[in-house]
């Protein structure tokens, strides 16, 4: 059985993303252990499906589309730079958006419409973040100043990727596009 590691995940816009890739990368300065993501793998994953026979991929992009398609676009707001996972050790950056409740929902509901057809744990309220590193060590702040204006996310469709492990890094494939046309 061949299997693909998959999530939703939406898209950061390449405007947004050189300079959150190059915040990661400064958060990285010399160290070993730390990965900056790069900037074509910049995403606010809003459901990690895990993984998923290929013969199924098919049926749970259709499923999903039909989902997204009932749901309203909508803005997230940047609102800083932090340590994460929350709770735990920090061993990632993160650039922190405010998805409110349009956010939790498309979560929420694409999480929902995969689990029908994969078998993926139930999710809680989401936080919506984009990941600039991950460091196999803890990270012992301060984190570099991050100055400037980063622009709101426009959230107007979401993805369907794959993530496959290569010897250079993750890569996140973009497998099917899911527009979200619904109205508010």
């Amino acid at each position: 059985m061949m299997e693909r590691r998959l999530f939703v995940g939406i898209p950061v816009p390449a405007a947004n993303g050189a300079r959150l890739a190059a915040y990661g990368r400064a958060c990285a300065g010399g160290s070993r252990t730390a990965r900056p993501t790069p900037v074509a793998n910049l995403h606010a994953t809003a459901c990690f499906i895990g993984a998923v026979d290929v013969d199924r991929i098919e049926p749970l992009a259709k499923t999903l589309a039909e989902a997204a398609s009932g749901l309203a676009p909508f803005v997230m707001p940047f609102t800083g730079i932090k340590l994460a996972p929350p709770g735990r050790p920090a061993t990632m950056v993160w650039a922190t958006y405010d998805g409110g409740d349009a956010f939790a929902r498309l979560a929420i509901i694409l999480c929902g419409m995969a689990g029908k057809v994969t078998s993926i744990a139930p999710l809680h309220r989401p936080l919506a973040h984009v990941t600039l590193l991950r460091d196999r060590s803890v990270i012992r702040g301060p984190l570099p100043p991050f100055e400037g204006h980063v622009p709101p996310l426009a959230v107007d469709a979401c993805m369907l990727y794959a993530s496959e492990t290569r010897p250079e890094g993750p890569v996140y494939l973009e497998l099917v596009r899911f527009p979200l046309t619904g109205r508010v």
